[in-house]
């Protein structure tokens, strides 16, 4: 949208319509600001015509074909989320009678190896010398070969590095983007991308119609890789890399992932109704009888329980194990947006109305810590 100030007359009267505050009126001339979403009800509400719609300059769309996915290395080896991202890409690409393609920095054999095993029908490898910290050489490149390969989709895994490289990319291509999203699909040729909204109080249905590629990120463990061996080509491309990108990296260090929540195939989620502290011991006790891994949801992460690498949900990891005991957690959506993928959910609640009840599969109504203890008495007599 555009205000042509010579027919404003500093009514107000777009500034009244507007219910973001997108539009300000100074030195009697409207202009709008940053909180701006373009919805035109202030093109309706000026009687002098001084907003007006600018034409767009429209892309051939039929121009962009294929799924692309960036298989991201990380600092040590290519990350699991990639292999999820190839099984869900071979779906769309089926959709959409197309192939995927991989594009990976500095690969060796293994990596390659795993790209061709998942679902890969090309695999573009990039010999670069990059800083790996940093990511705004990556992002210049990826939008370089993305700009002239023209996909139709991209995806990127919703990591640290992938949701700084994504906004990057796609401010670059002047498209879209989607993060962090839960299910992919699509629907008359367009990507529709699903995620959390509202403070995941819904889930939201999001299209990018008029811009290419229709970009996305995805939470690890949304998807489970699956191994789908198809003929892949693999193509090298040399890129020299941009040395002065404005951006110095003075430090570094690295947290460890010890819990290994994505890998559990059983998880032990422990809510507000794990009553103390000292009741997760029992919760432990329960998962190394089962060969599980305990998580946990917010508020006990919030109270320093639980460190964040065990948080499940919105806010926290996504996971899909074979068995999910809820314990104690009240079913809100925003926890739930991280377990949707399990295949088999127990819940234990002391309240029968707790929402969780709803997408369990099996419900125990009763107090967590008269119920575990039970189960641990029961599980060893049977050893």
């Amino acid at each position: 949208m555009k205000i042509l100030k010579k027919k404003c007359k500093g009514c107000y009267l777009c500034v009244k319509s507007c219910p973001n505050h997108g539009v300000v009126v100074v030195d009697k001339v409207a202009s709008f600001t940053e909180n701006c979403t373009y919805c035109g009800l202030c093109i309706s509400a000026c009687p002098y015509n001084a907003i007006v719609h600018t034409e767009k300059n429209l892309i051939d769309l039929s121009a962009y074909k294929g799924v692309f996915v960036f298989a991201e290395k990380g600092q040590t080896k290519l990350q699991d989320v990639s292999l999820e991202l190839l099984s869900i890409a071979r779906e769309l690409a089926t959709e959409l009678d197309c192939k995927v393609t991989s594009i990976v920095f500095n690969p060796n054999k293994e990596d390659l190896n795993k790209l061709k095993t998942y679902g890969s029908d090309e695999v573009l490898t990039i010999s670069a010398d990059l800083d790996k910290d940093n990511l705004l050489q990556q992002a210049i490149i990826l939008a370089d070969i993305v700009n002239k390969n023209k996909p139709e989709v991209f995806l990127l895994g919703a990591t640290p590095d992938g949701r700084s490289l994504a906004p990057r990319v796609a401010a670059k291509l002047s498209t879209g983007l989607t993060a962090d999203c839960t299910k992919l699909s699509i629907l008359d040729e367009l990507l529709i991308q699903t995620r959390p909204a509202y403070g995941g109080n819904l889930m939201a249905q999001i299209v990018c119609p008029n811009t290419r590629p229709q970009m996305a990120t995805v939470r690890p463990g949304v998807f489970r890789a699956t191994k789908t061996e198809v003929n892949c080509d693999v193509k090298w491309l040399d890129y020299e890399v941009d040395k002065d990108t404005g951006i110095k990296v003075l430090d570094r260090s690295f947290i460890e992932n010890t819990s290994d929540l994505e890998n559990s195939e059983i998880i032990i989620g422990a809510g507000r109704g794990v009553n103390s502290k000292e009741a997760l011991d029992v919760l432990f006790e329960l998962a190394d009888l089962l060969g599980g891994n305990v998580a946990a949801s917010r508020p006990l992460v919030d109270a320093n329980w639980l460190n964040y690498d065990r948080q499940i949900g919105q806010t926290g990891k996504t996971v899909s194990p074979k068995l999910y005991l809820a314990c104690g957690i009240s079913g809100a959506i925003q926890h739930m947006a991280g377990i949707g993928r399990a295949e088999t959910i127990v819940a234990i609640n002391s309240d029968p109305n707790a929402p969780i009840f709803e997408f369990a599969d099996y419900g125990i109504v009763g107090e967590v810590m008269e119920v575990i203890p039970e189960m641990i008495r029961q599980i060893r007599e049977k050893q």
